[in-house]
């Protein structure tokens, strides 16, 4: 807030080469996933793993708390403004937000680093080689356009694929690989893991982005839950 008046939130635009409104950008293209559900589970998860995700969970279960008093004092702020819009209450409502927000960025760094664990633990449940998926696809014409049926709803194809094995990771060269500074920030609508596979079955690199939980399994650990499908 700048003398009781909002400061557009800015961002950078790689394509026009300048700052613009975030709101004048548009919408992230949405994902495109194959397959049903993948479900993890506790069994064979190595205890080390399950003690990290844990601890990670434990961590954001906490620190997803600390912000919650501040929340109060905020909402009061803006409820006062609204009916009184002066510089007075402007500034009152602007060091509150500033007040919450070193616990708002620890929150938000707690539950990237629980993601990124849980991410990391579904990749290796799932890509090993093995597994299976089986999806329908629409049918395109040569515009792009879905095939209709005689019942004009869009006609599908089975379509099968088998995720590849991940390369083997090592000190020297690990696996996800080592993105420090050569991508983005973490944020909604980014693949920011990316895993190479086994060089033997083929020279490519796979994006992967799940959602994957890990919860209390009734005091006697953790479990994975379900996470989304694989993009395609």
């Amino acid at each position: 807030m700048v003398h009781g008046e909002a400061i557009p939130s800015l961002i950078w635009d790689g394509k026009s080469g300048q700052w613009t409104a975030r709101e004048a950008l548009p919408p992230p293209v949405p994902p495109r996933y194959l397959g049903d559900v993948a479900t993890g589970v506790r069994a064979g998860v190595p205890e080390v793993i399950r003690q990290t995700l844990g601890r990670l969970a434990d961590v954001r279960t906490k620190t997803i708390e600390k912000p919650k008093p501040f929340n109060k004092t905020v909402k009061d702020y803006k409820a006062a403004h609204k009916v009184n819009p002066a510089s007075s209450i402007a500034e009152k409502l602007a060091k509150a937000r500033e007040d919450r927000r070193p616990f708002v960025r620890g929150a938000r760094d707690a539950s990237e680093n629980f993601g990124e664990g849980a991410d990391r633990q579904a990749v290796r449940e799932n890509f090993d080689g093995a597994r299976k998926i089986e999806y329908e696809e629409p049918v395109r014409d040569e515009s792009g356009k879905p095939v209709l049926g005689d019942d004009q709803k869009p006609v599908t194809k089975k379509k099968e694929i088998h995720l590849p094995r991940l390369r083997e990771s090592t000190p020297e060269n690990p696996n996800p690989l080592d993105l420090e500074g050569l991508g983005p920030g973490n944020g909604n609508d980014q693949s920011y893991q990316v895993w190479e596979i086994d060089p033997a079955k083929a020279a490519a690199t796979s994006s992967w982005r799940p959602r994957a939980a890990w919860k209390p399994n009734s005091g006697k650990g953790s479990s994975l839950t379900p996470m989304d499908r694989p993009r395609g």
